[in-house]
Order: structure tokens, then C-alpha cells, then sequence
């Protein structure tokens, strides 16, 4: 460089990145919905990852670690980015997670489903952890408040409890032939 040249600035000036920002932060609306088929048999925590949606999994994955068999489960970005759900097959808990389903249900936590044998999807009593978000949410921050909620459940033995498919032909809830 000669005197009197002016030098180019050696850096360059990129995007701008919000303060106090570490990474990208995953949020609902880049949730894409699972559109496999969810009849899979789970025989580990790892085998949730295929049928379960990323907000859900954590929770999922520690409701199986105590035993405890959830039923349906999702949040995502097309058709529920306003709210995620985890449900539980209440027939299945052990009395003392049971105890606790109903003090959580009474303190306005988690809803409460009562059996409907006229309908296939309200086929057994069933709990459902719902809170609500947007698909500007972060997925880790609807994880935290799920998993805060099943975290009051228990470690339980295993209570495996199955629907007598015969029945619901014979009510006309699924045609013969199927399933």
C-alpha cells in the first residue's frame, strides 16, 4: 500500500442476527407433520422418533420410560400449530398415576375424556395434555411445558389393556374385515 492509498475494510458485513440469539431455533411452523403410518409396535423410547412429533417426543419418550401408554400425540406446523397434545390411555395408570391424572384434571391441567363405546375413538377413558402455542413457539420451549406436566406422573409397571376388535364389529364401528 502506497501513503495516501486507502485501504479495504477486511471484514465483511452479513445478516444481522437478533441479540442474545444462539443458533437457529427450531419453531412450530418448521414442524413438519409425520405422515406415516402410526401403527408401528414401540419396543423401545427410540422408536417413538417415527410416529411422534418433535415438540411431543421428549415427553412421549418419558411417559414410556414410566410405563405409561400415551395414544395419540401432535404438533405441528400444518394442522395443529396451535397447540400440542400428548393422550393417555387413563385405563392403563396405576391407581397412585391415576390419583394423580385426577388431581391435574380437577386443577384445570390436563382434560379428562370419559369412554363413549359408541365411538371408536372414544373407545376407553383417556387423558389429553394439551397446552396451547403458535407457530412462532419455539419447539423447545412447548417441550419444556410438556414435559413439565409429565412430570408429575410415576414410574408404574406395565398395564397393557386391548380393545376385543369383535366388539366394535359387532357395534358397527368398523367393518367387517378390517383391522
Amino acid at each position: 500500500m502506497r501513503f495516501g492509498e486507502k485501504q479495504k475494510p477486511s471484514f465483511k458485513i452479513g445478516q444481522r442476527k437478533a441479540l442474545f440469539t444462539i443458533g437457529n431455533v427450531k419453531k412450530i411452523k418448521d414442524v413438519l407433520p409425520i405422515r406415516e403410518h402410526t401403527d408401528i409396535k414401540v419396543s423401545n423410547k427410540e422408536d417413538l422418533r417415527e410416529i411422534v412429533e418433535e415438540p411431543c417426543l421428549k415427553a412421549c419418550q418419558q411417559l414410556f420410560e414410566k410405563n405409561i401408554q400415551t395414544v395419540d400425540s401432535g404438533c405441528n406446523s400444518e394442522n395443529c400449530a396451535n397447540r400440542a397434545y400428548i393422550t393417555i390411555n387413563y385405563d392403563t395408570l396405576n391407581k397412585k398415576n391415576k390419583e394423580i391424572a385426577d388431581n391435574l384434571v380437577r386443577n384445570g391441567i390436563i382434560n379428562f375424556i370419559p369412554k363413549d363405546e359408541n365411538c371408536i375413538r372414544n373407545y376407553y377413558n383417556k387423558i389429553e395434555i394439551e397446552i396451547p402455542t403458535n407457530p412462532e413457539a419455539t419447539v423447545k420451549s412447548v417441550e419444556n411445558k410438556l414435559l413439565a406436566i409429565t412430570g408429575h406422573f410415576e414410574q408404574q409397571q406395565k398395564i397393557e389393556k386391548t380393545t376385543d376388535l369383535s366388539i366394535l364389529r359387532t357395534k358397527g364401528l368398523i367393518p367387517d374385515g378390517r383391522l
